[in-house]
């Protein structure tokens, strides 16, 4: 029977082996152009989404 220490072990080595090879992990950076105009268009209420889909994208989560 597998216990929860043993899969705990076994999800931290798998992230040290990922590491390892140069995987990156967590959400993709935003770059400040786009933030800008995020923040621009939101304080003029133009709902653009279809020409710019990036932003409905949350940029408080970092």
């Amino acid at each position: 029977m597998i216990t929860l220490g043993m899969i705990q072990e076994r999800v931290k080595a798998g992230l040290v082996q990922a590491k390892a090879k140069g995987k990156t992990f967590g959400r993709p950076k935003v770059s400040k152009k786009i933030i800008v105009e995020i923040k621009k268009d939101r304080a003029t209420e133009i709902n653009t989404y279809p020409q710019q889909p990036y932003l409905f994208t949350d940029i408080e989560t970092k």
